[in-house]
């Protein structure tokens, strides 16, 4: 599978969830890419990986706040 056809079936599949299951699947892929982003950033001195981690901070208790309270959102 080349770049484009991997593009194309992950486009497919994120069309495909809810509203709920793409946010969960944004803050899972930043979440998995941060340490990588934080050894970069403290390696080369490249911005602060402190403000992405104060804004997904807020952003993954929103979203565990939507399961804990039953949301209406499809999951």
């Amino acid at each position: 599978m080349n770049w484009t056809e991997y593009r194309e079936q992950l486009t497919k599949n994120v069309d495909r969830l809810s509203s709920h299951q793409k946010l969960k699947f944004a803050i899972e892929v930043c979440e998995k890419l941060f340490p990588d982003y934080k050894t970069f950033q403290e390696e080369y001195k490249w911005r602060n990986a402190n403000l992405i981690a104060d804004g997904l901070a807020p952003v993954s208790r929103t979203q565990m706040d939507l399961v804990l309270m039953k949301s209406p959102f499809e999951y």
